[in-house]
């Protein structure tokens, strides 16, 4: 049998030269996944759309429900300090009554 010829092996790799290999790999990746998506694009496009839609739908949904909550918190807030405020005006005015008909 007859052994195939391997490339020399590298044992070691300096920090520069490792931290650009990293970076021409994720450059790779990148560029394999735009171009997945644009497949899909091209292939697919109402799928796309459905998805950017419920995608949307979803975040407005949010959206709309957390400003409603801060808003029905604010409201709560609010009556908690018109009541205090209600009941403050009761007790001046029965402590002003009676220091009237005490003199």
């Amino acid at each position: 049998m007859k052994q195939t010829e391997q490339p020399p092996r590298q044992d070691h790799m300096t920090t520069g030269k490792a931290l650009f290999t990293i970076l021409r790999c994720n450059v790779i990746i990148l560029r394999n996944a735009a171009s997945a998506v644009n497949r899909l694009v091209s292939r697919r496009p109402w799928y796309v759309i459905t998805a950017v839609a419920l995608a949307a739908f979803t975040t407005a949904f949010v959206g709309i429900s957390r400003a409603r909550a801060e808003r029905d918190d604010a409201d709560k807030a609010l009556y908690k300090l018109q009541q205090q405020v209600e009941q403050l005006k009761i007790e001046q005015q029965c402590t002003a009554a009676s220091q009237t008909t005490a003199r």
